[in-house]
Formats: C-alpha cells, sequence, structure tokens
C-alpha cells in the first residue's frame, strides 16, 4: 500500500483540534440518519465541491453537472453546496463529491488542512466520493494521491472498461442495488479495499473502509451526476447515491 508522511500529518492535525478550531455552524439541520448514533446524528450537509481543478456546475459535454444529484438530495432534506469554495466548517457535511480533480490545469493539490476537513467527515461516519473521469484528469496521479492520503489503498488504472452497466458486488454502501449504469469507465486497482462495483472481472467503484465512514473512488463520473437517465433505463444509480447520503441501507 502506498502512502505518504501526509497521512500522519493529517491525523496529527485532527487530533490536535485544528479542524475544529474553525467557527462552527449554528444550522444543524434534520436528524437524516434513522438507524442508531452513527456520529453524524446531526448533520445534513452535502458538499459537490469543483475546486482543485474539478468539474464545476456545466459539466463536461452536458454530463456531470450534477443538477439532478442536487434536486434528489434536497428532496430527502439534505443541503447541498455545490461550490469550487471550500467550507470554513465541516461539522454539517455527511457527504463530501469532488468531481474528477485535477481535469484542468488548475492547482489540484489538496492542502493538509482541506484532507484534514474530509478524513473529518470519514471520522464522523460520512463518505466522501472521488469520481474519477476517464480522459479529463491531467494527471492520475494527482488523484491518487489524494486518495492514498484520505486512507485508501486504491488506484485508478486508466484501462478503458466498455460496458454500459456493471454489476454490484454485496457490501453495506451497494444494499437494495441492482446494476449501476456507467457511461464511459476505467478500472479500479482495488488493493485491500472492497469492490463495489464491477464488469466481469474489474472494478470500477471501491470503498475503504475509514473508521466509522467510507472513502469511495469511482472510476466514472456520470454514476451519481446523470442517475435520472439510468434510471430511466432501469439502472438503480438513484438508490446507490441515496444510500452515500443517507447511510440508510435497511
Amino acid at each position: 500500500m502506498r502512502r505518504t508522511p501526509l497521512s500522519a500529518l493529517v491525523l496529527a492535525l485532527l487530533t490536535c483540534g485544528v479542524v475544529g478550531s474553525r467557527k462552527p455552524s449554528d444550522d444543524t439541520g434534520p436528524d437524516t440518519t434513522p438507524h442508531g448514533d452513527t456520529g453524524i446524528h446531526a448533520r445534513s450537509g452535502v458538499l459537490i465541491h469543483y475546486g482543485h481543478g474539478g468539474v464545476g456546475p456545466s459539466g463536461l459535454d452536458g454530463s456531470m453537472t450534477h443538477e439532478a444529484t442536487t434536486e434528489l438530495l434536497e428532496s430527502r432534506g439534505l443541503a447541498v453546496n455545490h461550490s469550487s469554495v471550500w467550507p470554513e466548517s465541516f461539522e454539517t457535511i455527511r457527504l463530501a463529491i469532488l468531481p474528477a480533480p485535477g481535469t484542468s490545469d488548475i492547482t489540484a493539490e489538496f492542502s493538509t488542512l482541506e484532507r484534514a476537513d474530509l478524513i473529518g467527515v470519514m471520522s464522523a461516519g460520512g463518505v466522501v466520493v472521488v469520481e474519477a473521469e476517464p480522459g479529463t484528469v491531467l494527471n492520475d496521479d494527482i488523484l491518487n494521491d489524494l486518495v492514498w492520503d484520505l486512507g485508501g489503498s486504491m488506484h485508478t488504472t486508466g484501462l478503458e472498461v466498455g460496458d454500459v452497466s456493471a454489476t454490484v458486488v454485496e457490501h453495506e454502501l451497494t444494499a437494495g442495488l441492482g446494476s449501476i449504469g456507467l457511461d464511459l469507465s476505467t478500472s479500479v486497482e482495488r488493493n485491500d479495499d472492497d469492490c463495489l462495483l464491477q464488469v466481469d472481472d474489474d472494478c470500477v467503484a471501491v470503498a475503504a473502509d475509514s473508521g466509522p465512514g467510507w472513502l469511495v473512488l469511482l472510476a466514472d463520473g456520470n454514476v451519481l451526476s446523470d442517475h435520472e437517465a439510468f434510471a430511466a433505463a432501469g439502472h438503480d444509480n438513484q438508490r446507490f447515491l441515496l444510500n452515500l447520503a443517507l447511510l440508510d441501507y435497511e
């Protein structure tokens, strides 16, 4: 498993309370976790962050806009912040989505404090999703380094997977799912982490158990953002998004 010294530094920052020193938010929102106290029972926020060279609201060729993502999550009572600005506080965030960081030549590196914020989401029981997108990221090492520093051992391979759907591997995060629609995907080498979705023998989504929460690497940025079209084709992308956001697998 590849690791960098930054991981230890990030954890040290969390221990010392760097993240908690920021101004807290008074808006805790509704209790969206119906099954026990996972440490995120008071959190109702979702961050879709497209800074660091990520794909913004205009999307790519009409896809990856995350407009439908926002609408579905807001319909479930969650507060979605779709922005290139890094929040001052992560105390309300239960799901953070990073759409293809490194797509443009804007500085794609995440700071130590930003990585500590994301680790804090997972430490509280939430989910961080890194969306890869084949052929758009300038340097896959940027994305893979981020995943490794957040605690995952998986990495993108750059090898194209030529299929329009993935089968579901039994896992906490995939409960209740049938098939998942794909647009264009590459494979993910899971190493010590859990395969969630696969095409033949190739994993296209992998999850790392990061304390009470999860780090998810998706090899197709359309899986969550274009879920309406996939639903019309009979796939369960919408349910997958809700699994990640609500952490309700019953």
